[in-house]
Protein backbone atom coordinates (compact mmCIF):
# COMPACT_ATOMS: atom_id res chain seq x y z
CA UNK A 1 0.00 0.00 0.00
CA UNK A 2 2.75 2.61 1.03
CA UNK A 3 4.49 1.51 -2.88
CA UNK A 4 1.23 2.03 -4.74
CA UNK A 5 0.89 5.92 -2.48
CA UNK A 6 4.49 6.42 -3.06
CA UNK A 7 4.02 6.07 -7.19
CA UNK A 8 1.08 7.39 -7.24
CA UNK A 9 2.03 11.18 -5.78
CA UNK A 10 5.65 10.58 -6.81
CA UNK A 11 7.00 10.14 -3.30
CA UNK A 12 5.87 13.24 -2.20
CA UNK A 13 4.89 14.38 1.58
CA UNK A 14 1.69 15.76 2.58
CA UNK A 15 -0.09 14.93 -0.80
CA UNK A 16 -3.25 13.48 -0.19
CA UNK A 17 -4.77 10.83 -1.83
CA UNK A 18 -8.28 9.01 -2.09
CA UNK A 19 -8.00 5.37 -0.69
CA UNK A 20 -10.17 3.99 -3.11
CA UNK A 21 -7.75 5.08 -5.80
CA UNK A 22 -4.86 3.57 -3.79
CA UNK A 23 -6.82 0.32 -3.83
CA UNK A 24 -7.75 0.23 -7.85
CA UNK A 25 -4.08 1.21 -8.47
CA UNK A 26 -2.97 -1.63 -6.13
CA UNK A 27 -5.16 -4.30 -8.57
CA UNK A 28 -4.06 -2.35 -11.69
CA UNK A 29 -0.39 -2.89 -10.84
CA UNK A 30 -1.23 -6.43 -9.63
CA UNK A 31 0.11 -6.02 -6.44
CA UNK A 32 -2.14 -8.12 -4.24
CA UNK A 33 -1.73 -11.50 -3.62
CA UNK A 34 1.26 -11.83 -1.14
CA UNK A 35 -0.23 -11.81 2.08
CA UNK A 36 2.12 -14.64 3.14
CA UNK A 37 5.03 -11.81 2.57
CA UNK A 38 3.25 -9.33 3.65
CA UNK A 39 2.27 -11.00 7.38
CA UNK A 40 5.82 -11.26 8.26
CA UNK A 41 6.81 -7.88 7.21
CA UNK A 42 4.34 -6.24 9.09
CA UNK A 43 4.08 -8.35 11.67
CA UNK A 44 0.23 -8.76 11.82
CA UNK A 45 -2.30 -12.08 10.59
CA UNK A 46 -2.88 -10.94 7.10
CA UNK A 47 -5.01 -13.97 7.20
CA UNK A 48 -6.53 -14.61 3.71
CA UNK A 49 -6.92 -11.76 2.40
CA UNK A 50 -5.15 -8.44 2.74
CA UNK A 51 -7.70 -7.11 1.47
CA UNK A 52 -10.21 -7.91 4.23
CA UNK A 53 -7.65 -6.66 6.64
CA UNK A 54 -6.92 -3.14 4.63
CA UNK A 55 -8.09 -1.09 7.52
CA UNK A 56 -6.43 -2.99 10.10
CA UNK A 57 -2.96 -2.35 7.91
CA UNK A 58 -3.42 0.99 7.13
CA UNK A 59 -4.48 1.80 11.16
CA UNK A 60 -0.87 -0.49 11.62
CA UNK A 61 0.79 2.02 9.50
CA UNK A 62 -0.91 4.99 10.44
CA UNK A 63 0.19 4.27 14.27
CA UNK A 64 3.61 3.52 13.21
CA UNK A 65 3.91 7.31 11.44
CA UNK A 66 4.15 5.81 7.98
CA UNK A 67 0.82 7.55 6.86
CA UNK A 68 -0.37 10.46 7.84
CA UNK A 69 -5.22 10.48 7.88
CA UNK A 70 -6.93 12.65 6.33
CA UNK A 71 -10.54 13.15 6.54
CA UNK A 72 -10.49 9.15 8.72
CA UNK A 73 -9.05 7.07 6.10
CA UNK A 74 -11.09 8.59 3.28
CA UNK A 75 -7.88 10.06 1.89
CA UNK A 76 -4.46 9.88 3.49
CA UNK A 77 -0.68 11.30 2.70
CA UNK A 78 2.64 9.59 3.03
CA UNK A 79 5.41 10.82 5.99
CA UNK A 80 8.95 11.20 5.44
CA UNK A 81 8.73 8.22 7.66
CA UNK A 82 7.29 6.33 4.85
CA UNK A 83 9.23 7.70 2.17
CA UNK A 84 12.26 6.44 3.94
CA UNK A 85 10.65 2.83 4.44
CA UNK A 86 10.04 2.69 0.52
CA UNK A 87 13.39 3.88 -0.04
CA UNK A 88 15.17 1.20 1.87
CA UNK A 89 12.24 -1.65 0.65
CA UNK A 90 12.15 -0.44 -2.54
CA UNK A 91 15.35 1.01 -3.72
CA UNK A 92 14.37 1.36 -7.44
CA UNK A 93 11.90 3.85 -6.76
CA UNK A 94 14.71 6.33 -4.97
Amino acid sequence: MLRGIYEMKGGVIGRTVIMTQVIEYIKMKHYWGNERELEKYFRIAAGDSYRRNLYRITRWMIDQGFLRPHASFVEVSITRQGINMISRRFPELG
